[in-house]
């Protein structure tokens, strides 16, 4: 039988999330017309799981990368420790001062707009996390 994200994430975390639900509810006083349902904040929360597992995989793989770097010091001129992609990572996040400057105009002018005119939105989570993994990716990319 081929085994499925349902099996592996969706189900054992099922209960977990059922109970946190019911809790907000039960602190919110129950559904309002602007509630979600709760198939909704399963998806989010489940996404959120697959993206910090995805975060630590990755430091995992770059940590293993690192102490192959270190056991092959002599052939390698690479980060040999964890402190130099600290570093280089700190160096990136200089640069995105600079490269995305123009966001901080954008938020503004976006945010005074909101103020002067009526609007409603209803974003599609998957399309927001979506959105989100990609502005991460290449602002660091």
């Amino acid at each position: 039988k081929e085994t499925t994200y349902n099996d592996w994430v969706r189900r054992p975390l099922e209960p977990i999330i059922k109970w946190i639900f019911e809790l907000l509810l039960t602190i919110r006083g129950g559904h309002s017309p602007n509630s979600y349902t709760y198939q909704v904040y399963e998806d989010m929360t489940l996404q959120f799981i697959v993206w910090m597992g995805t975060c630590c995989l990755c430091f995992l793989i770059l940590w293993i990368f690192t102490n192959m770097c270190k056991a092959c010091q002599r052939f390698i001129v690479f980060p040999n420790e964890m402190k130099w992609w600290g570093r280089l990572v700190i160096s990136f996040d200089n640069l995105t001062y600079w490269v995305w400057f123009w966001t901080s105009f954008f938020w503004i002018g976006f945010n005074v707009y909101l103020a002067t005119t009526s609007a409603t939105f209803h974003f599609n989570n998957l399309g927001m996390m979506s959105f989100m993994l990609a502005a991460t990716f290449l602002n660091y990319a």
